[in-house]
């Protein structure tokens, strides 16, 4: 919490006239009175030296003078609503202060309280102010409150605290422990990053032990860092001790980077810190720039910036001291099933710590040397039981063999002991692992082996034509070739089948001969189908009857197998039967109508019987002409008879 205790002119004034009657001897009358009060807030000085509180209001800064009044003890009631700068400074008899509220709490309440032996704190409070007790010489112990949150700038700077507890998570302010020389003992219970500003407790000495918990680390942001001197030429007053100006000087600091806090430009900040000085002085401005810095602390570290020349101690939890115990506990590496246990527990915890936990196991090396000590002689067992499991497989092999195996069945287990042989122990894998590739290995083998035995007896290139037997080969060479490449016997088996497949589209001899044939058959079967094709519509006719007769010929000259292939073979068994029934219908006609002068003869040079023209060149032709000539005399008689 920031403390305000920015001087108004009233303020200052007092603190000058304060200040004048204690350390420049002037004359300042000091009320004897042993009650008083500050508006509605009294206060009452027993004879035992208790100053109680009634009413309510705050003290004011500098309220009273309480430097000659013999107090011995006080209890803040919550009557008590604030105490202001320097509220019960310099009260040199004090030996007791009792809190039973949590007022709010300005700067240098109880400084310069040399007797001060015993404070106790509210548990609620969460901030001690700045400069609350510096310079408390007597103080040697104070228990802090479990709800602190901030110690502020020089709180206990001077002090004779000789040891502290620091509860988790609680930031410490610039000086808070400047110059304390009597503190052997400092315990922060933290295990989280530590929050400190400038020279924190980095004063403290070679004497001090700080204790830290696992994983407290410092987390400095990286920031500007004021530090402000007097001017040379500023005119200290003789009264003044050296240590009345550093600490005159350290308020005019804090209320320097308060300002800086604010957002205010360095003039500004420097403005209001010189509102802090007396007439006369005058301070000047020195900056440096802190860079970012996350460390975790460790047993022995030197971290001079935050603990100064202190011995520092980590305390470790009990995970990470369990994960130390473990790997201390391994002891000489056997390869036994007890060794083994040993590294693997070490090995599991270990995993099982964060991050930060891991750093703080320093003898993490012995446990990756026993590992790797251990990995080494399991690697030498799994070793001589691979050589022996090979041995076994060979002579699995050899038992195979019997008398009158074929050639073919003699190579595979050759081969397959070959792959034994030669096979060569993977370090990166298991034992059995190893196994399981040799066994796949072998399987391979035996695999392939056959796969190329079955492609290659699959058919007799005997029966094939030149041609097709160099095809027939090269499918076959292609086929091993790609099978001695393989890996597994899933992709044996496929190529197997696809070769097979391939195999199976080549021709032999006696298919491409009915090949042949069939061709041949279908094209004297595809002319004699042309040949009915032309027969077209059947008429009477010598022309219609020539193609029937063609087409008939020539169909009868087929093999049955040909004849078989003629589609259309009962179109020209239809036409023949149209054909006969045309000529018996022509012949059973009646006569043809004479001529009215039979003597003529019928026009056009055809028979006067029957009025077509024959063919005299043949023999029928010819004795049909003169069948009819007769018939037609014939007629004629017997026309003219009738007449």
């Amino acid at each position: 919490m920031k403390q305000t205790w920015i001087r108004k002119p009233v303020s200052v004034l007092l603190s000058i006239l304060m200040v004048l009657s204690v350390f420049g001897g002037m004359a300042f009358t000091v009320s004897a009175a042993s009650s008083g009060n500050f508006g509605d807030l009294y206060w009452t000085l027993d004879d035992d030296g208790l100053l109680s509180f009634s009413g309510n209001g705050g003290i004011p800064d500098y309220g009273f003078d309480w430097k000659g009044m013999p107090i011995k003890k006080i209890i803040i009631n919550d009557c008590v609503t604030a105490l202001g700068d320097c509220a019960f400074r310099g009260c040199t008899q004090l030996k007791e202060v009792v809190f039973e509220s949590n007022p709010t709490l300005d700067w240098d309440a109880f400084g310069w309280c040399y007797a001060l032996e015993k404070v106790t704190l509210p548990q609620d409070m969460e901030t001690i102010a700045g400069g609350m007790f510096i310079s408390c010489t007597s103080l040697k112990t104070i228990e802090l409150p479990a709800a602190l949150k901030k110690i502020e700038s020089i709180a206990f700077s001077q002090s004779g605290l000789e040891s502290l507890t620091i509860p988790e998570g609680v930031e410490i302010g610039e000086n808070a422990f400047n110059s304390c020389n009597s503190l052997t003992s400092l315990i922060l219970e933290s295990s989280a990053p530590v929050s400190y500003e400038c020279g924190a407790i980095s004063t403290l000495g070679e004497n001090v032990t700080v204790t830290v918990g696992e994983g407290c680390h410092y987390d400095r942001q990286a920031r500007t860092e004021y530090k402000l001197t007097l001017k040379e030429g500023s005119e200290i007053p003789e009264w003044m001790s050296a240590e009345e100006v550093d600490h005159l000087i350290q308020r005019a600091e804090l209320e320097f980077n308060y300002a800086i806090e604010e957002g205010k430009s360095e003039e500004e900040a420097l403005a209001a810190a010189n509102e802090v000085l007396f007439p006369g002085l005058e301070l000047e401005v020195h900056k440096t720039e802190i860079e970012a810095y996350d460390h975790i602390f460790r047993t022995g570290d030197t971290c001079p910036d935050v603990f100064g020349a202190a011995t520092l101690n980590v305390i470790l939890d009990e995970a990470t001291q369990n994960v130390i115990d473990l790997i201390n506990a391994i002891g000489t590496v056997e390869f036994t099933d007890e060794c083994k246990a040993k590294i693997d527990a070490a090995r599991t915890a270990y995993d099982a710590l964060n991050d930060v936990q891991k750093t703080f196991v320093d003898n993490y090396e012995t446990l990756a040397i026993a590992e790797g000590h251990y990995a080494a002689l399991q690697l030498a067992a799994d070793m001589a039981a691979f050589e022996a499991y090979k041995t076994e497989k060979k002579n699995a092999m050899d038992a195979l063999l019997q008398e009158g195996d074929s050639e073919a069945v003699q190579s595979i287990v050759g081969l397959a002991k070959t792959q034994i042989e030669g096979f060569t122990y993977d370090e990166s894998k298991t034992l059995d692992e190893n196994k399981a590739a040799l066994d796949t290995l072998v399987a391979n083998v035996e695999a392939k082996e056959a796969a190329k035995a079955a492609i290659r007896n699959y058919k007799n290139a005997a029966d094939y034509r030149e041609a097709e037997q160099a095809e027939l080969a090269d499918i076959i060479e292609n086929a091993c070739v790609a099978i001695d490449a393989a890996t597994d016997t899933a992709a044996i088996s496929v190529i197997r089948s696809a070769t097979i497949a391939l195999i199976n589209e080549i021709k032999t001899d006696a298919q491409l001969t009915a090949e042949e044939k069939a061709a041949a058959d279908q094209a004297a079967a595809d002319e004699v189908a042309a040949l009915i094709d032309e027969i077209g519509e059947v008429e009477y006719t010598d022309e219609s009857k020539a193609k029937i007769d063609e087409a008939r010929a020539a169909y009868d000259k087929l093999t049955d197998d040909q004849k078989a292939l003629v589609e259309n073979a009962d179109i020209l068994t239809a036409a023949e039967e149209k054909y006969a029934a045309l000529k018996a219908a022509a012949e059973a006609s009646e006569e043809p109508d004479e001529p009215e002068n039979p003597d003529e003869p019928a026009a056009n040079g055809s028979c006067p019987y029957c009025g077509e023209t024959h063919n005299r060149k043949t023999i029928s032709g010819w004795w049909t002409e003169l069948v009819h000539h007769v018939l037609h005399i014939v007629n004629r008689v017997i026309f003219w008879w009738a007449k």
